[in-house]
């Protein structure tokens, strides 16, 4: 009869598990198992809630439809903006003071463009105090520019920063990848310089006129050439201003 097994065996003629801790053990392991999917995520692992927009794709440094609406609009918006600007006669400072900080994403003090100046979207450039950049200045700024404090930058100079495949097949859906640009403080930068995504310039660097950079460039060093290499550091012996005092 039933009564001859303990209670904490299978009652095999009712096919019902009784309440033994062994039973119970492997219960719980199946608990676990069942809620696992249900679990909230990890804190270190990020799950996203919505799918990014292209614009969120971009400013991540992914991927990103150089050719969706959003991104058409904001491009829209720079160019009207830049537009503007060029226009402006050469005494309406504070008219172009106010373009410019519309424009880009950060402005320091005193700095200033001479017109004409090109930018893809204007909101990935950001600038220091001081900072100079002389006429036909243009910057492709899918990725992020960062220009420090009291940079010179001469005449015809251009920052890509885009990146796209190098399959055609991929090309052509209108993707592409930005890659970030940093100019230190006290940079020069001579007239008609390249400066490609992806690359630092060193605090107090020169690079030479018809430079094109493709790799980073040391700080307080000359660079120039195609593709751009350091030549010399700058040192105490370059002083110049010896009858001049500060």
């Amino acid at each position: 009869s039933n009564e001859r097994w303990p209670r904490d065996h299978l009652d095999r003629q009712q096919g019902t598990r009784v309440n033994s801790k062994a039973h119970r053990r492997k219960a719980k392991k199946r608990e676990v198992c069942s809620t696992w999917n249900t679990r909230p995520p990890h804190p270190h692992i990020t799950t996203p809630t919505h799918p990014m927009t292209q614009r969120e794709r971009r400013q991540a440094g992914l991927y990103f439809c150089a050719i969706d609406a959003e991104i058409h609009e904001e491009r829209l918006r720079a160019q009207d903006l830049i537009q503007h600007y060029n226009a402006l006669r050469p005494d309406e400072h504070e008219e172009a003071s106010e373009i410019i900080r519309s424009l880009l994403g950060t402005t320091g003090e005193r700095c200033y463009f001479v017109p004409p100046i090109f930018f893809d979207y204007g909101s990935n450039v950001h600038i220091g105090d001081f900072s100079f950049v002389n006429s036909n200045f243009t910057a492709l700024d899918a990725g992020r520019i960062d220009i420090g404090r009291h940079v010179f930058i001469g005449p015809n100079v251009s920052i890509y920063t885009p990146a796209h495949p190098l399959l055609a097949e991929e090309r052509n859906t209108g993707y592409e990848q930005g890659k970030p640009v940093k100019i230190g403080d006290n940079v020069w930068i001579g007239g008609s310089v390249t400066i490609l995504g992806g690359v630092t310039i060193g605090e107090g660097a020169v690079i030479g006129a018809g430079s094109v950079v493709t790799r980073d460039i040391p700080a307080r060093t000359i660079a120039v050439g195609n593709p751009c290499r350091p030549l010399r550091e700058i040192t105490e012996a370059d002083r110049a201003l010896h009858d001049i005092e500060p």
